[in-house]
């Protein structure tokens, strides 16, 4: 409920219930945004696109994939802490394809 104030957590669609996508951290700004650089890159093993908002909460990033995947990963590290099909998780396959 109180989402506005943990900036350091995304955790809603837009950030927080305002709406506005808007973050209050200031670490990147105008002056060294031209310094940022890719600290790590995660395979989600599944071809096609990501659509869904990623979620960070207290420094774990919680993100969706194709075929009912599901995953967390340390946001800044990168290994995963959890990376799950619902499809195993439930004991089933779908089937014909996606």
């Amino acid at each position: 409920m109180n989402s506005a104030k943990e900036p350091q957590n995304w955790m809603t669609y837009s950030g927080s219930y305002s709406g506005q996508r808007f973050s209050k951290l200031d670490q990147i700004n105008t002056g060294n945004a031209h310094s940022i650089v890719a600290k790590w890159v995660y395979q989600t093993a599944a071809t096609g696109k990501v659509e869904a908002t990623p979620l960070v909460v207290d420094g774990i990033l919680y993100a969706t994939a194709q075929d009912d995947r599901a995953f967390a990963l340390d946001a800044r590290t990168g290994p995963p802490d959890l990376d799950v099909s619902a499809a195993t998780a439930r004991g089933y396959s779908p089937c014909c394809g996606r």
